[in-house]
């Protein structure tokens, strides 16, 4: 499982979208500070991971983006905010492929993989409650990850463009490096 904090923002939603074409399950994480905009704007994050990727051909099979393919989702021409919210619940509902939480401490000890894409200076991403072994990946800056002074985990840096394999789904080279 792949969990994106900050998947309401504008580069968390990008980053889920493309995601989903390699990863089997998606935990999108809002801003606890506001959790009932925050579900609102998962679910949305969720709908346009169905709308952008409904005709996309190259995907890895067992990913989002296979359910998404194989599932006959009732497509709006124009997606506006219900709509997307719609699809988001949809595809929720009929997959289990993707959650949606403003906790973020109760599942990353089921992940593989975290991304944080946020603007807050807090550190959202608590060693302790990673999963061992688990990639965590800071896309913002400054960082929400633990101090790298104080990591006990191997850097998350790899020193090519090469995707990398974790649990056997593939991981994007923007994450590895």
């Amino acid at each position: 499982a792949v969990a994106v904090v900050g998947a309401g923002g504008s580069i968390g939603q990008a980053l889920s979208v493309l995601l989903a074409r390699d990863a089997g399950r998606l935990i999108l994480l809002g801003n606890p500070s506001h959790p009932l905009e925050s579900r609102e704007r998962l679910l949305q994050v969720a709908g346009r991971i169905v709308w952008e990727l409904r005709a996309v051909a190259e995907f890895q099979p067992g990913s989002i983006a296979s359910w998404v393919a194989e599932l006959d989702f009732d497509l709006p021409a124009r997606p506006d905010r219900a709509s997307l919210m719609r699809l988001g619940e949809e595809l929720i509902r009929r997959t289990g492929a993707v959650a949606i939480s403003v906790d973020a401490n109760s599942h990353l000890p089921e992940v593989d993989v975290v991304v944080c894409c946020t603007s807050t200076t807090e550190r959202l991403i608590p060693e302790d409650k990673l999963r061992r072994p688990a990639l965590a990946r800071a896309g913002s800056r400054p960082s929400n990850a633990a101090d790298p002074e104080q990591h006990s985990r191997p850097r998350a840096c790899a020193p090519s463009r090469r995707a990398r394999r974790v649990h056997g789904g593939r991981v994007a080279s923007a994450l590895a490096g």
